[in-house]
């Protein structure tokens, strides 16, 4: 059974709300914002309500729990019960004169505060579910005595059992112990995520651009690529290692896209590349012009006007230079922009500007 300890930073998601049909423990969804759903996360554990997070693989089910904890400096425990024995939650049998009982596992928390969680919750062993039962409904397990410690909470999470992948039907009773949610991954809050995550601009622009997310191409193989591209600073002279990566890990379609997308100079820059100064993109905007592609002009000002909405992002992007010089540099872009695209460009960097000026007042 893995036992570990997650200090992961919080991935952006979509959660959805499941609502419960009739003798079925299938639900429909009620879509929240993430914010909604990390506050409900936080009164769960306030409440101590055991909560249950589904989703596809690589979406970042137990990163958003690791966060919360993060978050409130308190334990985090990750059990797989798709690894795990009866043992495992019973503990070993030890005989004596008096009989035979059961030795708790020693990973169990014993004090403090923290959160258990359970990943895999619909590929557990059915021996295993009965320990699981008491332990979700009544915080114990009667047979070795052990009993979770008072500032300790529950939170559990498994991939939906529609036929994608090898789980089981979840049991409505033990379903019925928790509050149950659905994750999606959302593009425009994981962008705001991975920017202030320094993950990589060119993944960065290419999930932008794109839109959505795919079962291969998740947060997480993003997420990934962007590590291997932060590593190997020569990946553009190597086109070929480039291309098994990307398709290692994004399948063949996306990885592919995405190769071609990053090896071509006619695709949009991010606002990092604009605030980095003209000689950054002054090529790729004549490529531009040449090709008639009014498309990238328009897709770079909404990644500039979406940019500039975080003044923290912005902030990192620059090493907090003054509003003046950064609205300088979104000015001097603009000038080499379309009409209406550049008058949008110049609107959001005064925005902007008006912006940091009241943020800076504040502190």
């Amino acid at each position: 059974m893995g036992v570990q300890a997650y200090p992961a930073p919080l991935p952006p998601c979509l959660i959805t709300v499941l609502l419960p049909e009739s003798r079925t423990t299938k639900h429909q969804g009620v879509d929240m914002s993430y914010e909604v759903v990390g506050r409900m996360l936080s009164t769960c554990i306030d409440a101590n309500i055991p909560l249950l997070i589904e989703g596809g693989h690589g979406v970042g089910k137990s990163e958003i729990v690791a966060a919360e904890a993060k978050r409130r400096d308190i334990g985090f425990l990750s059990f797989d019960l798709s690894a795990a024995e009866p043992i495992d939650l019973l503990g070993l049998p030890s005989m004596s004169k008096e009989g035979t009982t059961y030795l708790p596992p020693a990973c169990l928390p014993r004090k403090g505060r923290g959160i258990l969680f359970y990943d895999e919750l619909n590929r557990v062993l059915r021996q295993v579910r009965a320990a699981l039962l008491n332990m979700i409904s009544n915080r114990r397990i009667p047979l070795s005595g052990y009993e979770l410690p008072p500032g300790w909470r529950i939170v559990a999470a498994c991939n939906p059992s529609d036929g994608t992948y090898q789980t089981d039907e979840l049991d409505p009773a033990l379903a019925s112990r928790f509050l149950r949610v659905k994750l999606d991954p959302d593009v425009r809050t994981w962008v705001e995520w991975a920017q202030a995550n320094d993950v990589h601009p060119e993944v960065v622009g290419f999930v932008r651009s794109l839109g959505k997310f795919t079962p291969d191409a998740n947060p997480r193989a993003w997420t990934m690529l962007s590590r291997w591209l932060m590593s190997n600073g020569g990946w553009r002279e190597d086109p070929e290692t480039l291309s098994a990566c990307a398709e290692g890990l994004l399948g063949k379609i996306q990885g592919r896209a995405f190769v071609g997308c990053v090896m071509s100079s006619l695709r949009p820059i991010g606002l990092d590349a604009v605030l980095a100064g003209e000689s950054a993109y002054r090529g790729k905007i004549s490529d531009w012009t040449r090709a008639r592609r009014v498309d990238l002009f328009r897709s770079t000002a909404d990644a500039i006007c979406e940019g500039l909405r975080h003044i923290d992002i912005v902030g990192r992007i620059t090493g907090d230079k003054p509003a003046n010089l950064v609205v300088s540099e979104l000015v001097k872009f603009s000038r080499l922009c379309p009409g209406d695209i550049a008058l949008e460009i110049v609107q959001a960097a005064e925005r902007y500007r008006a912006e940091a000026s009241a943020s800076r007042a504040r502190r």
